[in-house]
């Protein structure tokens, strides 16, 4: 399958990378979680790895944004996605539900962002501000809410559960860094490297990431819980 024309592959590629290290991640969760299988996912280097991989994928959707006109409108169907997500995981699996995950992230990020272009912030500015976001996330995890209703910003309460969580303080101004990074190399539109890959399936998966970020985990539970039950017999 030919890349899109205007398509900038590398993105793609550096998003579909991240999202099958998250994938593999999140399937030694559920093994974890489901069965009597036992890794160390939570720990050593895989934890870091996940991390990375986190923050790269936050960094690749700020350039992305940079090349979209229509962040606000990505970032409301994102949310919609992200808030069903929310009232199914509380229904299905009370003490593993979602209250504000990558996809709740990401989704006020581009709408956040989708408001901030109107202003035509350069790359040096989306950099500055980048700052005190990151800045304003080491001091949000040192307080306490009292009224449970923050945690979007990075301040918890007690016994707040949500099995995915990435708060908006600091990761947006790990999304801001992406924006700058985009608005410095990415003003043309144009890949940076003078080759492009071709029938790459790394690149296929970053072109259809939410949609497989949406359905991978009912699929790996499923399939868990489906194959779990066929040997228990």
């Amino acid at each position: 399958m030919e890349q899109k024309p205007g398509r900038i592959w590398e993105l793609d590629f550096i998003r579909g990378s991240c999202l099958l290290l998250m994938l593999t991640y999140h399937f030694l969760y559920d093994l974890v979680e489901f069965t009597d299988f036992y890794y160390p996912y939570d720990q050593g280097w895989m934890y870091t790895a996940g991390r990375i991989v986190a923050l790269l994928f936050i960094g690749t959707a700020g350039i992305s944004s940079t090349l979209s006109r229509s962040n606000v409108k990505r970032g409301i169907r994102i949310l919609a996605i992200a808030l069903a997500i929310t009232v199914i995981t509380s229904q299905m699996a009370p003490g593993f539900h979602i209250q504000f995950g990558i996809l709740h992230f990401m989704g006020t990020c581009m709408v956040l962002y989708g408001g901030l272009e109107r202003l035509k912030p350069s790359a040096a500015f989306l950099a500055a501000i980048s700052l005190p976001a990151l800045g304003l996330g080491w001091v949000f995890e040192r307080l306490t809410d009292p009224t449970g209703w923050l945690f979007p910003l990075g301040i918890l309460s007690p016994g707040f559960i949500s099995a995915d969580y990435y708060p908006i303080f600091p990761y947006i101004g790990v999304f801001l860094l992406g924006a700058a990074f985009g608005k410095q190399f990415y003003g043309r539109r144009k890949s940076l490297f003078p080759f492009r890959l071709k029938n790459d399936p790394v690149s296929l998966v970053g072109r259809h990431s939410l949609l497989l970020y949406v359905l991978h985990q009912p699929v790996f539970i499923g399939a868990i819980l489906a194959v779990k039950a066929l040997l228990s017999r």
